[in-house]
């Protein structure tokens, strides 16, 4: 059978045994010829007690209140600088896009026919001459199959150019259509 909850306690913890103690002492006090504590001398420490719980009580609380507020204002700032730095991506990529469609209306339709026509060595001949932003235009208009040959005839550095400038605004593009989704 299970001991009670009571029985299992270590001596001297309980209510009961602590208030017998309590009382034991005052009679032994009391018997010896020492005095006794009074129940005046108990509500005067209990006083004592409160009242310098009530005069660092509100103290700490003001404390308290003020370290929650440092850290909350801490927290706003580094949301604000988190939202600044979204913000900043996000024009960003705002630009890169409409520096893309710039570009991508500055090859107009009959002009990107024509190159596609082409043979690869007088497209290159004319890409090599034009402008980067013109040219980088109408490479991302042509149809990649006409792209490789005319870019495998123009001078390495002005092709290497031109590919980085196609590559970087298609990864922008990328980009912006994965925020966007």
């Amino acid at each position: 059978m299970r001991q009670k909850r009571a029985d299992r306690r270590p001596a001297g913890r309980g209510p009961t045994i602590r208030a017998a103690g309590v009382a034991l002492a005052v009679f032994v006090g009391a018997g010896l010829g020492g005095a006794a504590p009074t129940l005046a001398a108990d509500e005067a420490g209990a006083v004592e007690a409160r009242d310098f719980c009530l005069r660092n009580g509100r103290g700490a609380d003001d404390i308290r209140r003020e370290l929650q507020i440092r850290r909350l204002i801490l927290a706003e700032q580094r949301i604000e600088a988190r939202i600044t730095a979204l913000k900043a991506a996000t024009d960003e990529a705002r630009g890169w896009l409409a520096k893309r469609h710039e570009l991508l209306g500055r090859a107009d339709e009959k002009l990107v026919a024509i190159y596609s026509r082409m043979r690869p060595d007088a497209a290159a001949a004319q890409l090599s001459t034009l402008g980067n932003d013109l040219a980088v235009a109408i490479l991302m208009k042509l149809p990649p199959r006409a792209v490789g040959p005319i870019m495998n005839e123009m001078d390495t550095t002005r092709a290497g150019v031109l590919a980085t400038a196609v590559a970087k605004l298609r990864r922008e593009d990328d980009r912006a259509r994965e925020n966007n989704s």
